[in-house]
């Protein structure tokens, strides 16, 4: 009985969040480069490029937009992942999806994006940080071939 309430009100509680700074609204596939949203009685098509990064909010996600404005989506986090380039967008975090041309910098657990003077830190998860620095190119390259003592 706790494990269903519990459940219920952090349900309840991601809706409350995503809902508090703005309406919820609905996702379509865009145009190519581009990610459909409904708001305000009308389609907002957002390019991929203006995208910074995209929080979770339990069955909802936020999108947040290099202008500073924001929307809330009735979208998983996984969803809107299926939905932008795989090469642009990194999921860092189990609650964040960043887009790498915003990164300025990464350690060991965050990544530094800068949008004009704005800088916004988002966690990078243990598991996740050898996935980013691939998509960054930061990986060093280890040789395939080892040569043999005789």
């Amino acid at each position: 009985m706790g494990a269903l309430v519990k459940s219920i009100f952090s349900s309840t509680m991601s809706v409350a969040a995503c809902q508090s700074k703005g309406p919820v609204i609905s996702m379509r596939p865009g145009p190519s480069g581009k990610l459909a949203v409904f708001a305000a009685g009308a389609y907002h098509l957002l390019s991929h490029d203006a995208i910074i990064h995209c929080k979770a909010y339990g069955n909802y996600a936020r999108i947040f937009l290099r202008d500073g404005s924001s929307y809330c989506v009735a979208k998983t986090l996984k969803a809107l992942q299926a939905e932008l380039p795989e090469n642009q967008f990194t999921r860092c975090h189990q609650s964040h999806l960043i887009n790498n041309i915003y990164i300025q910098s990464i350690s060991q657990t965050k990544a530094t994006l800068v949008n004009g003077e704005s800088r916004i830190n988002i966690p990078i998860a243990r598991r996740k940080l050898t996935t980013l620095k691939k998509r960054l190119g930061l990986c060093r390259k280890i040789p395939t071939t080892i040569q043999k003592k005789v």
